[in-house]
């Protein structure tokens, strides 16, 4: 190894000394410039959700305008009165009850079957089984579809006790068997 001379070494420590303050400069600089981009791009993502916030403060007034209008159409009279799973089946029963009598219908049997919460709502459903000519079948099932509170059909079954060779079958008593499903609102989900 050589000596160097006092020029060579003074170079050498200047370029030693900045090379340590350009390396303690990267060493605070690096995780400065790190967070600044971490804050700006936290800052650009809360823009953004201020943004469409605003839009939708800016659509406040359209959707009061259509809530009015939804609660003036009286939506609880599409459902059940009664909220509990006994009240509102006993409803639906009175309901085809009377709708199966006016008919010239013959209501064999009416079950409760278990009821389903989905959100604030609750699925009653009744299993319905009646006899009755083609048209008290008819006028049945077309009424009961078009009462208020709602009611729907599910697993629907008709049913002739003659066979296809029978020539009097206007006159023959059908066998129906359906459910019979309504929705009521659960109180204070409203």
């Amino acid at each position: 190894m050589r000596d160097l001379t006092p020029k060579q070494s003074r170079m050498l420590a200047i370029a030693l000394l900045l090379s340590i303050a350009s390396l303690i400069v990267l060493m605070v600089a690096a995780p400065v410039m790190l967070l600044h981009r971490h804050y700006d791009q936290a800052l650009e993502s809360l823009v953004d959700h201020l943004a469409r916030y605003g839009r939708v403060v800016s659509m406040r007034p359209e959707i009061e305008s259509q809530l009015r209008i939804t609660q003036a159409k009286q939506v609880p009279r599409f459902y059940l009165k009664n909220s509990g799973p006994s009240l509102a089946a006993a409803e639906i029963q009175d309901i085809a009850k009377v709708v199966i009598e006016q008919h010239g219908a013959k209501l064999t049997s009416m079950q409760v079957l278990p009821h389903k919460d989905e959100n604030a709502y609750r699925q009653v459903t009744v299993n319905v089984q009646l006899t009755g000519n083609f048209q008290s079948l008819h006028e049945v099932i077309y009424e009961l579809e078009n009462t208020q509170p709602y009611l729907f059909f599910d697993n629907a079954s008709i049913r002739s006790p003659l066979s296809y060779t029978s020539r009097n079958a206007a006159d023959t008593d059908l066998y129906a068997q359906f459910d019979l499903v309504g929705f009521a609102m659960i109180k204070g989900e409203q």
